[in-house]
């Protein structure tokens, strides 16, 4: 066994077996509920987020479910639903493979499904004849029948589970030794205070990890992680750094938290719920997406968005973004890196907005990835534009107004970024760190893009892809921070409280950071 979560639960059934046969099948029930939420929160995690927050939702309805068939219905939902077409190709030709193919009595995942149905009828609880071909995504909902026919709403005899334990053993360990998520890298991740991480194994092999071990440039949160085309958090699911315990989401949600169970030590642990209490429904849209139509300002074509209100000029900066946008035959791809809120959207906007008054660029797209908006009354979730190559494709030919099916609309912008039928053209993406996977987006742009035309990318700091020109945006100036706390202070109606220490003090503490000087205002 390779799951080191499942070998402690081994460890609880042998000892149940030296207890009662009653006692150890009602651990083999847990063993199978403990199985069926791994496997339902692993392929929410393998879900890459899209436009219609697919992720979300499972995530947002596995928080409240107060039974394992909800879990059962989710792996459904996700693995032949509309979900699974936002699943990552790197679980296809195996996980959901496994899951889906309709197996026969030679696959493990038809005898799994067998020995269900052998326990039921030792039990006499009446069942439909197992067909003869049958996917292993029906072994959840036998599994949950069988515990809720038992456990939930019966009073299984001593002789009877005496013959069903070893038939449903060996079905929960056929998957626990065959299904190939549980051969995949797993660790648990806890960020040490130098911002590298403390890499746990859950898993013998976790050398796809190591990385993070050396590199203090990465930002994920403390949390189970299994590695696919990149470390993916299994959410809802909870240990610590020494893998003392495992719990795993119960249900009962009240007002910001929800219960965990451990199916290891009974213990129940609550957790917050904050991350999942936004509505399924959409959201509202960023203040700085992109238009949906294009529309002549100055000499170029554009559906660049609203500049700020009020926008503190940094000359510095605004001078070599404008230089090194306005070379026609060096540096395709600017980036301009810093961290959230310190103003890398607004200085685009200016200078971008400034280019449409040249000769440049015919032709200026905005696309927003952006997840959240910063504002004056503290971050609020929005409605994410593009995450991926095809939402990319699909917006530019939306603008132009083409109706080029998705393979075609890909590779008709691959050709536009090499050379655009419009003209010479600028490709701004905003909050690139959020699409789904950026060094895969930055690879395909990077691919095709060529001078004169160029990319402007804004996003948080990574190493994860290197621009021909990269510009990092740190904190203000002392007079620029200044004349943000005068006009922010006016605004406000509070500028007769500030002091001259204060003002001092606020420009030491936030270190220049605009959006902090906004907060503390």
């Amino acid at each position: 066994m390779n799951y080191f979560p499942f070998e402690r639960m081994q460890s609880r059934i042998e000892a149940s077996k030296d207890d009662s046969d009653l006692g150890y099948f009602y651990d083999l029930l847990l063993y199978g509920e403990f199985l069926t939420k791994t496997i339902a929160l692993y392929l929410v995690s393998t879900i890459n987020e899209d436009t219609d927050r697919t992720q979300y939702r499972l995530h947002h309805n596995l928080v409240r479910a107060n039974a394992i068939g909800d879990f059962s219905k989710a792996i459904e939902d996700i693995v032949i639903g509309p979900a699974a077409q936002q699943l990552s190709s790197a679980i296809r030709e195996y996980e959901l493979k496994e899951l889906t193919q309709r197996a026969t009595k030679t696959d493990w995942q038809y005898e799994a499904q067998e020995l269900i149905i052998e326990c039921l009828t030792i039990f006499g609880i009446e069942h439909d004849k197992l067909p003869t071909k049958s996917p292993l995504r029906n072994w959840f909902h036998l599994f949950t029948f069988l515990r809720n026919k038992t456990k939930g709403h019966g009073a299984p005899k001593v002789n009877c589970c005496s013959q069903a334990c070893p038939k449903l053993e060996k079905s929960i360990k056929l998957i626990v030794n065959n299904f190939s998520a549980f051969k995949r890298s797993w660790v648990h991740l806890h960020r040490n205070l130098n911002g590298k991480y403390r890499v746990s194994k859950l898993t013998n092999d976790v050398s796809e990890f190591d990385y993070l071990k050396r590199e203090a440039t990465h930002n994920f949160t403390n949390g189970i992680y299994v590695f696919l085309d990149y470390p993916r958090e299994i959410k809802l699911f909870f240990t610590n750094a020494e893998l003392t315990d495992f719990w795993i989401s119960n249900g009962n949600l009240k007002k910001d938290y929800f219960e965990t169970i451990s199916y290891l030590s009974d213990e129940r642990m609550i957790q917050s719920a904050k991350d999942f209490l936004q509505p399924i429904t959409k959201l509202p849209g960023s203040h700085t997406e992109g238009h949906s139509q294009l529309e002549l300002i100055g000499n170029s074509y554009t559906n660049l968005p609203k500049s700020p209100d009020f926008y503190v000029t940094r000359r510095e900066l605004e001078k070599e973004l404008k230089n090194v946008l306005l070379q026609e035959d060096r540096y395709p791809i600017v980036t301009l890196l810093g961290k959230g809120g310190v103003g890398k959207t607004s200085l685009a906007l200016d200078i971008v907005s400034k280019l449409t008054t040249t000769n440049r660029f015919e032709l200026i797209i905005w696309f927003s990835a952006r997840d959240i908006d910063l504002l004056i009354d503290g971050p609020k979730q929005v409605q994410t534009k593009i995450l991926n190559i095809e939402d990319i494709a699909k917006e530019y030919c939306t603008l132009l107004d083409s109706k080029l099916k998705s393979a075609d609309a890909i590779q008709y912008f691959s050709n536009e970024l090499t050379k655009n039928s419009f003209g010479t053209a600028l490709y701004i993406f905003d909050n690139f760190e959020t699409v789904t996977n950026p060094i895969e987006v930055f690879e395909w742009i990077n691919t095709y893009i060529r001078n004169p035309n160029k990319v402007l990318i804004t996003s948080r700091i990574s190493r994860n892809f290197k621009a021909d020109y990269p510009i990092e945006i740190l904190g203000m100036t002392e007079d620029e921070c200044k004349e943000l706390i005068n006009s922010t202070a006016t605004s406000l109606k509070i500028d007769h409280l500030l002091s001259k220490e204060y003002i001092e003090n606020l420009i030491i503490e936030s270190d220049g950071h605009p959006y902090i000087i906004k907060i503390l205002l």
